[in-house]
């Protein structure tokens, strides 16, 4: 009978959560759903990584910042997060490169991404992007058409130096798969003890849910392992850095899991204290709090 009664009792706690503060509701769903996703077992040869914290920047050092414009339920006012705009400033002196691993903008325009190539060369910074959903839609549409044409990026984006390899791409065009004409002109290069990173927007890591901010546009049955298995012997660490998390305080600030030498990281802005952002060291990836 005391079962019953509280079982009662905690249907009728829950009720009126629903109905006085349905927000709360939901975030509490969300974050138990959350919880649960990230609680599950990793499939076999995947384990949990860390990325290393660094205190304080130096010259030379590259940014990387995913879903730049933060949190979605913010006043859009056509910029970046007021707190990552806080942290390039007090960084410009050391910074001189930022990639941006998708959705920089809320709702871009052409006048909005003048203003942001304006201000960001106001702080002398270089600017490359792994574009998002926000900033390209999806297919052909006006917001590729405008992206191209105020930024003529082609993709992949490829650039190597002495000890890596920086490969930008263009996520929404392949599902969250790297593309096979990319894989075939890596494997062209010969072995070395180089380190590869990829950028992209959409989570390239297996089984995302709890990570992703969206699946839609994820091919979940996605097996990146599969599709880098040719390029594992050929270089140091392969790094695929993705910017498509961050926005649900239920989401981890910064996830990291590895296969053997393939690392797979995502990490976004949502306007949170614990927001992280990744740092380009050499061959090293480290974090740091915006905050």
């Amino acid at each position: 009978m005391k079962v019953y009664i509280y079982v009662f009792f905690l249907v009728i706690l829950l009720g009126s959560i629903l109905l006085a503060q349905p927000h709360s509701f939901i975030s509490l769903k969300e974050k138990i759903k959350s919880a649960l996703e990230q609680s599950k077992p990793l499939p076999n040869g995947l384990k949990k990584c860390d990325v290393k914290y660094k205190t304080n920047l130096e010259e030379n050092d590259i940014l990387i910042v995913g879903h730049a414009y933060g949190s979605p339920s913010r006043e859009d006012d056509g910029k970046i997060s007021p707190y990552l705009t806080k942290f390039l400033e007090e960084s410009k002196t050391k910074i001189k490169e930022v990639i941006f691993t998708g959705d920089v903008l809320k709702k871009p325009s052409p006048e909005r991404w003048k203003l942001f190539k304006q201000e960001m060369e106001i702080l002398g910074m270089t600017v490359k992007i792994s574009p998002g959903n926000h900033d390209v839609g999806k297919g052909d549409n006006i917001l590729r058409d405008i992206f191209d044409q105020e930024f003529n990026f082609v993709y992949p984006q490829i650039e190597q130096d002495n000890d890596r390899i920086i490969v930008l791409i263009d996520s929404g065009k392949s599902s969250g798969r790297i593309d096979v004409d990319l894989i075939n002109l890596l494997e062209d290069y010969e072995s070395s003890d180089k380190t590869l990173l990829i950028f992209s927007h959409h989570i390239l890591r297996p089984d995302p849910l709890g990570v992703a901010n969206s699946t839609k546009e994820i091919d979940l049955t996605n097996n990146n392992i599969n599709v880098l298995r040719g390029l594992k012997s050929k270089f140091k660490r392969i790094y695929l850095i993705s910017g498509d998390s961050g926005v649900r305080s239920s989401q981890p600030r910064l996830d990291c899991i590895s296969y053997e030498n393939i690392f797979f990281i995502s990490s976004g802005i949502g306007d949170f204290p614990q927001d992280k952002i990744l740092v380009l060291q050499g061959s090293k990836i480290l974090k740091m709090d915006i905050r």
